[in-house]
């Protein structure tokens, strides 16, 4: 009888740690939190088509989206990163940072990646940016 219970704690505790990492579609309590926030993503002065508007296109590689099930994503962190999450995500063209609030992203498009705090944005993003070097 122990061992059953151990192997079933076991199996959910497995089960759990494969989906914690994947991003999903966020609650309504989520998404009402998240209005109010800004997203933020490190990247490359080559995306500026000015000084405060950016163009940005989803990755496209499946390696890069697994937690999305293979879908491409533009990914942003909701506020700042943890220093741990730079290199989880593979983070290494930082020379700018941009920040758009929350608000001007299309609901419908977002994703929510609880255990790092990260939005996959499911399209292309246009629109202006705050600028930080």
């Amino acid at each position: 009888m122990l061992a059953t219970m151990v192997l079933v704690i076991i199996f959910l505790l497995i089960l759990y740690s494969m989906f914690v990492g994947f991003a999903f579609k966020p609650t309504k309590k989520r998404l009402e939190k998240l209005r109010d926030t800004e997203v933020v993503r490190f990247t490359s002065r080559q995306f500026l088509t000015d000084d405060h508007t950016v163009a940005l296109k989803p990755v496209d590689y499946p390696d890069g989206n697994i937690s999305t099930f293979t879908r491409p994503v533009i990914w942003f962190f909701v506020g700042d990163p943890k220093t741990k999450d730079f290199a989880k995500n593979n983070i290494q063209d930082i020379e700018i940072r941009i920040k758009i609030p929350f608000n001007k992203l299309e609901e419908d498009k977002v994703l929510f990646r609880p255990y790092d705090n990260a939005i996959g944005y499911l399209g292309e993003y246009n629109g202006h940016v705050f600028v930080e070097n």
